[in-house]
């Protein structure tokens, strides 16, 4: 049939007519070929039409339409297996993943890590130059001396000499109890009731409004649309007719309005309470009082063999050889068994030095140099490889 069956011509000659409405063709049961429905035996070979006159176009047409039913079921099938064939690959990749991880891990190979972005280390590795070196050497003269001391003969300690009495001191001051006093509390006490008339803003009814209810008639159509639907008379003809939608009207009411809101309304009534009266009064309480008592204990005067200092000098500079500063007394050799005597004489001596490095990224840094190699190694000017972490500073030696 053609897209449009309206271009096909229509039949009006009876013969025609009687062909198009005399039935289906048949098929010979003997020689297969085709007839027409008006024809009473096969004009190929004479037999007449049995009942089963069409097996032969029939069973075409089973066959067709039992392999188009084929297809379909088994494209059916296909869509309903789309979903486990899916599944089932995805547990085969896994199950090969798997084996490969444990054939690895027996083998004694890591896993491939998942990449990951790594920031840039941050530079710590400088060269610095000295910009400036200091120090200082002290040398301190110390003379055993006898120091005379105080304190409570509790506490004169064993070595002490030229102990002597000296009276009494206060050691400390005891709180102890002097009398009662009686003092009065200004308190609040309840003192009865009151009425008291105030006002409550209460519910007090409703305002209740209702807009007017309003109607009016809606209606909506669709336009008419017919076309030509044939049917195959499986004779070389077929027959047609209008199959026509639309062309009918819808109507509603759309209606608004009639409905009611209501707010509540509220109004100011008096109302009256009790409420509790206090007063204030005199209340009488006993406190104790205490006082401070001072306790004494004995108090001596005695002396202590100390070193005193008694002299010394210092020595300052700016470069990596530092020196000593002249003690200007014969210093003691005996060692630490030996112990000091009244009268001896000794040296103490302390020394300190720092560096101030730039670095090539334009900081500063001033550290202490822990040997006298360390510092001679740091003249002003001279370039160095150090690594910055914080405050610490580490030189980097060449291997």
């Amino acid at each position: 049939m053609p897209a449009d069956p309206s271009a096909v011509a229509s039949v009006t000659d009876p013969a025609l007519l009687r062909l198009a409405t005399a039935g289906e063709n048949w098929s010979c049961a003997y020689c297969a070929s085709d007839q027409r429905a008006l024809d009473g035996s096969c004009g190929r070979c004479g037999a007449g039409r049995a009942v089963d006159a069409n097996a032969h176009a029939n069973a075409h047409a089973n066959a067709n339409a039992n392999a188009n039913a084929n297809a379909n079921a088994h494209a059916q099938r296909r869509t309903r297996m789309l979903p486990y064939l899916v599944l089932a690959g995805i547990l085969f990749c896994s199950l090969l993943a798997t084996c490969a991880f444990v054939g690895s891990r027996s083998r004694g190979i890591a896993p491939t890590a998942p990449l990951t972005v790594v920031e840039p280390p941050r530079r710590t590795d400088f060269t610095a130059s000295v910009t400036s070196v200091t120090w200082k050497r002290t040398v301190a003269v110390e003379t055993r001396q006898l120091v005379a001391h105080e304190d409570f003969t509790a506490d004169v300690p064993s070595g002490a000499v030229e102990v002597r009495a000296a009276g009494q001191h206060v050691h400390h001051e005891d709180e102890v109890f002097d009398h009662n006093e009686t003092v009065y509390d200004d308190v609040e006490v309840p003192d009865g009731t009151r009425t008291e008339t105030y006002t409550e803003h209460v519910s007090c009814g409703q305002d209740c409004r209702t807009t007017p209810r309003t109607c009016k008639r809606v209606c909506t159509g669709s336009p008419r649309t017919c076309r030509q639907k044939c049917t195959n008379s499986k004779n070389g003809f077929a027959s047609c007719r209008d199959e026509c939608t639309g062309g009918g009207e819808s109507c509603r009411d759309d209606c608004s309005g009639g409905t009611t809101s209501c707010t509540t309304k509220y109004c100011d009534q008096p109302r009256t309470r009790q409420v509790a009266k206090t007063r204030r009064e005199k209340r009488p309480r006993i406190v104790p009082k205490t006082r401070r008592e001072p306790r004494y204990a004995a108090w001596s005067t005695f002396k202590v063999a100390e070193w005193v200092k008694t002299g010394g000098s210092e020595l300052t500079g700016d470069d990596v050889t530092p020196r000593w500063p002249d003690a200007g007394i014969k210093e003691r050799d005996g060692g630490p068994s030996d112990p000091p005597k009244l009268g001896e004489t000794r040296v103490v001596r302390t020394e300190t030095a720092s560096v101030t490095l730039r670095t090539d990224d334009g900081a500063s840094h001033t550290l202490s140099p822990g040997s006298l190699e360390e510092l001679a190694s740091l003249a002003p000017g001279s370039a160095h490889k150090v690594r910055v972490d914080g405050s610490q500073v580490t030189f980097l030696r060449d291997e």
